[in-house]
Order: structure tokens, then C-alpha cells, then sequence
């Protein structure tokens, strides 16, 4: 059995401001999440074996600040570009990509791609995810590979108070 965990990056500036939206970082709002979750997820002792994060600035803001307070001994932070994406597919066939001996792999990207991948995954469909909203799931699978529709179990889903 395999554990997925989507983190969606935190508010971000708003991207009338910036040339691409590739480059808008968190705002005061986003950052102030993104710690709060880090704390949460502390609180509860979650732990992971990677976190993989899409390479927009907001979303690699989101997971190092998130990273940074899990502090684990595990493998570092891994920035990938194909992360950024809307789409859930793109997503779908990243998952299916993982290193099967990861047993605990965390995602931080970007809707509604996430949704809509919990949404695939789940057997009951989750609202849309708010900024630096986590969602939790156990995947009925061995290897990544084999991840398919309806193959997950919600554990928990998490939202930032603020």
C-alpha cells in the first residue's frame, strides 16, 4: 500500500502583476499558510519519504517552508517542472512515475490539477481545494505504477485557520 499526500501552494500574488504566472510568489496571506500547515502537519507527526514540488515560485515557496518544518531525515526537496501543470492527467502520469521504494510521496502543486486527481483517485469526490489545503490518501497499490481511478482511501484533509 502507497501513500499520497497534495498540498496546493499557498495564495499567491495576484498574476495581473507578473509577466508569467510561473512567477508569482506567495503573498503575505500564502506565506502565513504555508507555516501554518507546516505547523499542523508537525503537530500531528507526519512524516514522508518525498516531497516532490512543481517549479512555479509559489509552489516551491509552499513546499520549502513546509519542508523546512517537517526537518526530515529523509531525501531532499525535489523541484520538477512537470509538476507545472492544471491538468490532472499530466499529474496522473507523473504519479505513476514515482520510485516504487518510496512508500510516502507528497505533492505540492496547483488546481484545479490536484482536485481533480483526488477526485480521480477517491472513491467519494472532496470539495476543491483552498490554498495550502492538504489531502491524505492511501492508495491500494504496490507500485506506482499501478495507480489507477477509484484506487485511494481518503485519511484526512486539512485546511490552514487562516
Amino acid at each position: 500500500m502507497k501513500l499520497l499526500t497534495l498540498i496546493r501552494h499557498g495564495a499567491a500574488e495576484d498574476p495581473l502583476n507578473y509577466k508569467r504566472d510561473f512567477d508569482r510568489p506567495l503573498r503575505n496571506k500564502g506565506l502565513k499558510q504555508a507555516n501554518a500547515m507546516g505547523a499542523l502537519l508537525k503537530q500531528l507527526d507526519f512524516s514522508f519519504d518525498q516531497m516532490f514540488s512543481s517549479s512555479a515560485l509559489r509552489a516551491r515557496e509552499t513546499a520549502q517552508i513546509i519542508y523546512e518544518k517537517l526537518a526530515p531525515n529523509s531525501r531532499p526537496l525535489l523541484i520538477e517542472d512537470d509538476l507545472y501543470s492544471f491538468e490532472a492527467q499530466a499529474l496522473f502520469n507523473f504519479v505513476e512515475l514515482i520510485d516504487d521504494n518510496i512508500e510516502h510521496a507528497v505533492i505540492v502543486g496547483h488546481n484545479p490539477a490536484l482536485s481533480y486527481l483526488a477526485n480521480e483517485l477517491l472513491r467519494d469526490p472532496v470539495p476543491g481545494m483552498n490554498t495550502c489545503t492538504t489531502i491524505q490518501m492511501t492508495l491500494k497499490v504496490e507500485t506506482w505504477i499501478e495507480v489507477n481511478r477509484r484506487c485511494a482511501k481518503l485519511i484526512s484533509i486539512n485546511n490552514p485557520l487562516i
